[in-house]
């Protein structure tokens, strides 16, 4: 089975919970999560990304303890809140498998790669602007403008 990473949808408003599953990593694997802001450009690996802290979550499928929310043997559930800085952004999401490095604890700098990656993109699209008239005319006036229209638009179908 190959490894994937994705969220529950595509595009999320700022503080919004983006949930996030990843499949098909070793059972027992601990996966680091990583989300990267593409800036203005678009582009990954460039001066104005900016990366998220990463956090870890480990395959306990059969465990009792568990920050692992789907108990399914190489797979893992997680959430991440969008933040503010995230608005109108493209969002690298990397789920990769590490194990702890010479210091014997994960989420150090020391961790290495457990070979095993998977990346998918989704949006924080600003939601659309609120369209909104000014008509200067008193309410009644209006009212009988809509009736009017609705009725022509009625004969027309007749």
């Amino acid at each position: 089975m190959a490894t994937t990473v994705k969220t529950n949808k595509g595009d999320y408003a700022p503080g919004e919970t983006a949930h996030i599953s990843a499949e098909g990593f070793a059972e027992g694997a601990s996966i680091r999560f990583q989300v990267v802001n593409l800036g203005a450009d678009g582009l990954l690996g460039t001066a104005d990304d900016i990366a998220y802290p990463s956090w870890i979550v480990t395959d306990s499928a059969g465990s009792s303890f568990s920050a692992d929310a789907d108990g399914r043997a190489g797979s893992v559930a997680t959430s991440w809140v969008v933040p503010e800085s995230a608005l109108n952004s493209t969002l690298v999401l990397t789920a990769e498998s590490v194990t702890a490095g010479e210091d014997g604890q994960l989420g150090t700098a020391d961790d290495q790669s457990a070979g095993q990656l998977a990346t998918t993109t989704f949006t924080d699209a600003n939601p659309g602007p609120l369209q909104t008239y000014f008509v200067p005319l008193p309410e009644q006036q209006v009212n009988y403008i809509f009736n009017d229209l609705e009725n022509s638009q009625v004969q027309n179908l007749l």
